[in-house]
């Protein structure tokens, strides 16, 4: 395989001709050892170059692997457990756990499981909180300012609940992609299938007598009011639509609401989902967790239920805030993966450069390619994150501490 070497001259095996020729990685057992010992041959000056590029990936997987764990450090895991724990009302009874979520069997259950067990929650260090748009002011020192109430969840005073908690739900139409057999056809009158984006209802249903106030919760809102993302259940996908309740900023005026939507039957044989949807701050370790909780109600009966927990840091949604609070750890990991990321970028360029088409026939170097790939789509995907981060009006300084905004 390696028998082009026996046919150049002397001065062409002493210069740089063919020096990072992937034949030689592809058939190194063929090499001719004898030739190792000559610090001026073609054969040493190759396995130099295999030195050092082992030396380089040693490298580059040290600076790669260090930077990963510094973007998922372990208090993100613990932030995460904590809120799966708290809003799920977990407790452990000797060697059992059991959560308060999980006694929800049906809707009545579900608005009950809201009244007594969720909603105080969200009130752990005081039943009321003040609205922005009360205040006269929040920037000058002055009568009638806000004060600062950060919205503690937890007896630990560790996370603060940042805006509202939303919750939506999806509803189906009447008797649509579904039958009514014929021994129940004086008995039925309607059915209600399982939900799918053809049957989904849009429309609003108050009930006569239903207060003003109320009729804004049978209003369907599209996604882009609500600002809610898809999310995948056991019998569907939900969109991110649907129809809204965002949680009042006092304890009895929210339990109240509850019971006043329990009573005008605002959940009933057409709701299909209902989702909880809110985000958290822990300020001790500058990290966010976005909680979601969802309620599945099957055509055939029953509730499926489904809690989720995403954790990530302060410091990735900002280039500027990672050089300031993480100088030292992300973000000196990040401009090194740069570097050797560019770096191998410019000595896979300068090995094509040498063997033309022949780089493609060995499959490592197509590994290369593939894991620069996998590199520029990771660091684009980080630039997209800054880019949008810094354009979102919800997360400026100003707005992302407003109790009564959400926060998708």
């Amino acid at each position: 395989p390696l028998s082009f070497l026996d046919r150049l001259l002397e001065e062409e095996r002493h210069s740089n001709l063919h020096l990072g020729d992937v034949r030689f990685w592809k058939h190194l057992e063929h090499m001719d050892s004898s030739h190792v010992y000559r610090t001026k041959s073609l054969e040493y000056k190759t396995m130099k170059l295999m030195f050092c590029e082992g030396v380089f990936f040693a490298l580059f997987l040290f600076v790669l692997t260090t930077y990963l764990i510094s973007e998922k450090a372990g208090d993100l895991y613990s932030s995460r457990r904590q809120q799966l724990d708290y809003w799920g009302g977990c407790t452990m009874q000797a060697t059992t756990r059991h959560c308060k979520v999980n006694d929800v069997k049906d809707i009545p259950s579900l608005l009950s499981w809201l009244e007594n067990d969720f909603v105080p929650l969200a009130f752990t260090d005081r039943t009321q909180y003040p609205s922005v748009v009360m205040s006269t002011s929040v920037y000058r020192l002055q009568d009638g300012t806000m004060h600062w109430t950060p919205r503690y969840v937890g007896d630990t005073q560790t996370s603060v609940l940042l805006g509202t908690i939303r919750m939506r739900q999806i509803r189906v139409q009447y008797s649509q992609a579904c039958s009514i057999i014929d021994d129940l056809q004086g008995i039925v009158s309607d059915c209600f299938a399982d939900f799918s984006e053809a049957v989904q209802s849009r429309l609003s249903w108050a009930p006569a007598g239903t207060g003003e106030h109320l009729k804004d919760h049978y209003a369907w809102k599209s996604a882009n009011i609500t600002e809610q993302r898809p999310i995948v259940g056991r019998y569907a996908t939900y969109p991110g639509d649907g129809f809204v309740l965002d949680l009042a900023l006092n304890l009895t005026g929210a339990q109240t609401r509850l019971r006043e939507l329990q009573y005008w039957k605002w959940l009933d044989d057409r709701t299909r989902a209902f989702m909880v949807e809110l985000n958290t701050i822990n300020p001790n370790v500058n990290s966010f967790v976005h909680s979601r909780i969802l309620f599945e109600f099957p055509a055939a009966g029953g509730v499926l239920i489904r809690q989720e927990a995403f954790p990530f840091r302060a410091v990735q949604l900002s280039l500027a805030l990672m050089a300031a609070d993480d100088f030292g750890g992300s973000f000196v990991y990040l401009v090194l993966t740069c570097g050797f990321s560019l770096l191998f970028a410019i000595y896979n360029a300068w090995l094509i450069y040498k063997n033309g088409l022949r780089f493609f026939t060995y499959f490592w170097s197509n590994v290369d390619l593939l894991s620069l790939v996998v590199c520029a789509w990771m660091l684009l995907l980080k630039i997209q994150i800054f880019q949008v981060a810094d354009t979102l009006p919800n997360l400026t300084p100003e707005a992302i501490s407003d109790p009564e905004m959400f926060y998708p």
